[in-house]
């Protein structure tokens, strides 16, 4: 009449259940921030790399058919320069622009995160010099700005 098999059938008790589930929420509460770092990390290395292909982009446009004047992201996508994501002037969680200074004799990079302290925590910035500079402040780097590297 008792079976001891009859137990075992029956599956996980809701205690069980619920012990899982809580495992799972404290393994979860502790990989969501380094998740979140990460994140960021590769959103600024992106951003790094952008700059750093609108500056090669810069300096061929100027030596080529620019004849001495710089571009506007706009001309920098259609001489097919850089791509039309970068054109669109947002990715990856950052903005970029693209200043020109008087008759397009220079040029300013400004990289900022869409979101501070979501898509980034560093906005950048970079000029004809090809120094990209940085800051962690909530605002546009400057050429007074730190450099990378430093």
């Amino acid at each position: 009449m008792n079976n001891p098999k009859r137990f075992s059938d029956q599956g996980f008790s809701l205690v069980e259940l619920l012990i899982v589930v809580l495992i799972i929420g404290i393994i979860a509460q502790m990989a969501i921030p380094h998740l979140m770092q990460s994140k960021l990390a590769a959103n600024e290395a992106s951003a790094i790399t952008t700059v750093r292909s609108v500056l090669n982009a810069e300096t061929l446009y100027v030596t080529t058919v620019g004849s001495g004047k710089y571009a506007s992201m706009g001309s920098l996508v259609t001489g097919m320069l850089v791509d039309t994501v970068v054109g669109s002037s947002t990715k990856d969680g950052y903005v970029f622009a693209i200043s020109l200074g008087a008759a397009d004799a220079s040029f300013v990079i400004d990289a900022r995160p869409t979101g501070y302290s979501n898509s980034g925590i560093r906005s950048f910035y970079a000029d004809e010099t090809a120094v990209i500079r940085y800051t962690t402040a909530d605002s546009a780097a400057t050429s007074s700005s730190s450099p990378l590297g430093e």
